[in-house]
């Protein structure tokens, strides 16, 4: 567990605090981000996609995908997403948390109201990445339990593979708004 606090805290530096509000339909670009910064993100994105897909492919062939995977990916790619977006990053990091604690203890905590906030705040901005956080909290709201009956679980993993699809395409939006500089 030290490990994946210790990764946690290694991935993130806070970025600056944008001077404008970003564009309602764009991934906002922290003032002073790179164009090589900005094709960094875009290159996490695309293989976070690729990750995407292949729990996608898994989930459609009736393979149960565990909690702690999606959890992982889930932490890492909210991680991700943070660094470009200081709302959503000091929503994560509120009261000295990092995304682990977050979804430890927040989100564990209170799923369904973390997924109305993300939601509120994502209508509000329209910021895909923050769509995009969105999306990752309600995929983890859909992980079969392997204690429940077959066609519990079978149902289970439909709404897994429609909040991956959901997940996917948002995804794809950030990293074409990162791609256009946008």
């Amino acid at each position: 567990m030290a490990a994946v606090v210790a990764l946690a805290a290694a991935c993130t530096t806070p970025p600056p605090a944008p001077t404008s509000p970003p564009a309602p339909t764009s991934v906002p670009s922290p003032p002073g981000q790179s164009a090589d910064e900005r094709a960094e993100f875009q290159q996490e994105i695309l293989s976070d996609l690729d990750k995407v897909g292949v729990f996608l492919q898994k989930t459609d062939r009736g393979v149960d995908l565990t909690g702690f995977s999606l959890g992982w990916f889930s932490m890492v790619l909210l991680t991700e997403l943070s660094s470009c977006d200081q709302e959503l990053y000091d929503r994560l990091y509120a009261d000295g948390m990092n995304v682990e604690l977050y979804l430890r203890n927040t989100f564990k905590a209170d799923p369904i109201g973390q997924i109305a906030i993300m939601n509120d705040m994502a209508a509000r901005t329209g910021s895909p990445i923050q769509r995009a956080a969105r999306d990752v909290l309600l995929m983890l709201t859909k992980i079969p339990n392997a204690a429940d009956s077959p066609e519990i679980q079978a149902a289970a993993r439909q709404n897994l593979a429609a909040a991956l699809r959901q997940l996917q395409a948002t995804l794809t939006r950030v990293a074409e708004d990162a791609a256009s500089g946008d």
